[in-house]
């Protein structure tokens, strides 16, 4: 009987939670009757006007809002060029909901390029771009921008940091319309405060070409662009984040900013021995100007190896000390005339001693193994970029980007394994392992793009050039002793390997116009790619012996020539493009 009593009411709570949601319906119009397309249909709090529920109206001006928990609400809909309506709202509606049509009057002034304070629209719909008013959406108090960003209705932010705007990746986050780190867009979101936000933006960013030339080559990056409070657009301002526990555990972080027209400056460090190190590896890339700044010739130029302290989301082992620091400088001596140059370097210590125990059961009895390791490694990494954009003049454009990277990883590992069946020890294992490695990533790119005349549309000059550099060392010792009978194996040996990679590539095209909507683009590349490797490997002993057969020496060099053409045809749903490429390379190893 008492389970039937609570289920009984479990059904009727979820009964009564059911009915607490309503739907509202309508449609949307204009002058003359005309239906208003993606107008914004926004359900605000009494209390202090902060988004509850949202909708928009389709092509046909027709709307619905669902599943809205009952109650009182302002209904607000906003649609460029018109005054904003509002009305009272009490949940659940009469006529289950169907509000009918609802007529808007067209605005007495029109002034797209004024702020109306008054005005409190959680979301407006002008053109190609949706804008969010960041005070409609409740934070915490020190809620970061990413925050902000999850709270947005058709932005979606994962675990990671990576962002999603209406159902498309957004590869951009910029401030006050200018890369903030060189474009590392989680820098932005994971630090910059949510305070400090006025309007977030997203939009579809156009290619530099189809800019200058005018010519819609179908290219778009989802970008957002976070525009800043206007007591925050010339202030100092910045936090500072300090917890200390147990064990002298502690962990820290400050951030400082400014911003102004011509200037953006911005301070970031973080510091922590709890074992946290706070880079995702979508940062990594972030951290160093992404996948772009990467790129040379259309390949990647960056090898990833296990010296960056990255959370794979791994079980993190050992007593982990680890810290980073950063600055952002840009300066923008006239609109669209700006340099920019940062730096993000981190570094971490680990320390680890751990002690395990394996038992194995047989019919031949049982083998216990245990092993003991104590292992330090220390890691260092610093990152720059840089670059130059210059879109300021109607005819010729210049961008210019570059940035290298120096890691340096040191680790030390000793470990002991002994092996025994029934408690009679079998064979005992000692190992000793060093290892230091060195390496410098550096990339540059420059492009020219000139707006023609005529049929001539656009001509683009572009290098790229990337290297890199290593160097790792290695030593390592092994003893292993059996008991019965009794022998020893013995391996002292060490490996030195160094590597050379260097890509160079110059492009050149021209966009020209053969008919409406049609265009030929020819254009030819040529470039280089360079390589050398090199490996010692040997025995330690009294004489430091190298070993012929393990110590490689490798060098190859290619060369090439890439006359190509293309024919395009461009339009607002489609793009279709027909090209052929030939390829003229000598290669020698």
């Amino acid at each position: 009987m008492k389970s039937f009593v609570i289920g009984f009411v479990l059904l009727f709570g979820s009964i009564i939670s059911l009915a607490q949601k309503s739907d509202i319906s309508g449609k949307v119009i204009g002058e003359n009757n005309n239906p208003l397309g993606y107008a914004s249909i926004a359900l605000l709090y009494p209390s202090d006007s902060t988004l509850a529920a949202y909708g928009i109206t389709n092509e046909h001006g027709q709307f619905k809002v669902k599943q809205v928990a009952d109650g009182e609400y302002i209904m607000q809909i906003a649609y460029l060029g018109h005054e904003t309506y509002y009305k009272n709202l009490k949940l659940p509606y009469k006529n289950g909901g169907a509000m009918g049509v609802i007529a808007m009057k067209p605005a007495a002034i029109n002034l797209p390029s004024v702020d109306v304070e008054s005005e409190y629209i959680p979301i407006k719909i002008n053109e190609d771009t949706i804008e969010y008013n960041a005070a409609a959406f409740r934070t915490k108090p020190d809620a970061s921008t990413e925050d902000l960003l999850r709270k947005l209705p058709g932005v979606e932010v994962d675990r990671a940091g990576n962002i999603k705007a209406v159902g498309e990746d957004v590869s951009k986050v910029l401030v006050e319309g200018k890369e903030f780190f060189s474009g590392d867009s989680k820098v932005a979101t994971k630090n910059l405060p949510a305070d400090a936000i006025k309007k977030v933006q997203v939009y579809d960013k156009t290619s530099d070409e189809s800019d200058l030339s005018g010519v819609d080559d179908g290219y778009r990056d989802k970008t957002i662009n976070l525009v800043l409070k206007d007591d925050k657009k010339q202030a100092l301002f910045g936090d500072v984040k300090v917890g200390y526990g147990t064990d002298n555990h502690y962990a820290g972080n400050a951030n400082i900013y400014r911003f102004s027209p011509n200037h953006q400056f911005a301070v970031l460090s973080m510091i922590n021995n709890i074992n946290k190190f706070g880079f995702s590896f979508q940062d990594y890339l972030d951290f160093n100007g992404g996948f772009q700044s990467m790129m040379s010739g259309g390949s990647i130029s960056l090898s990833f190896d296990n010296s960056m302290p990255i959370d794979y989301g791994q079980t993190v082992t050992g007593f982990v000390t680890s810290g980073a620091g950063g600055l952002n400088y840009s300066y923008e001596k006239k609109k669209d005339n700006r340099f920019y140059i940062s730096y993000l370097g981190s570094a971490y210590k680990e320390e680890l001693i751990e002690d395990s125990e394996s038992m194995n059961f047989s019919p031949l009895g049982t083998f216990n193994q245990n092993d003991a390791l104590e292992r330090n490694e220390t890691n260092f990494m610093h990152p720059v970029n840089f670059g130059w954009k210059n879109k300021s003049d109607s005819i010729n454009h210049y961008v210019i980007t570059g940035g290298f990277r120096l890691v340096n990883n040191n680790v030390t590992s000793i470990s002991n394994t002994r092996s025994f069946n029934n408690d009679t020890l079998l064979n005992i294992l000692n190992s000793q392992l060093t290892d230091y490695s060195d390496k410098l990533n550096s990339n540059f790119s420059g492009s020219w793009l000139h707006k023609g005349s005529g049929r001539i549309k656009l001509f683009k000059l572009s290098a790229n050039a990337s290297g890199s550099n290593s160097f790792q060392k290695n030593k390592y010792y092994n003893s292993t002793e059996y008991l019965s009978p009794v022998s020893i194996i013995y391996t002292n040996q060490y490996q030195d390997k160094t590597k050379d990679l260097y890509n160079v590539e110059l492009q050149s095209s021209a966009l020209i116009s053969c008919g409406k909507k049609l265009y030929l683009e020819p254009g030819a590349s040529g470039g280089a790619v360079i390589e050398n490797f090199m490996r010692t490997q040997g025995d330690i002993g009294d004489e430091v012996l190298v070993i012929d057969s393990l110590s490689p020496e490798f060098e190859r060099s290619y060369y090439y020539v890439r006359p190509g053409i293309s024919f395009k045809r461009n339009t607002n749903k489609t793009k279709l493009i027909l090209g052929s490429d030939v390829e003229i390379g000598r290669m020698s190893n």
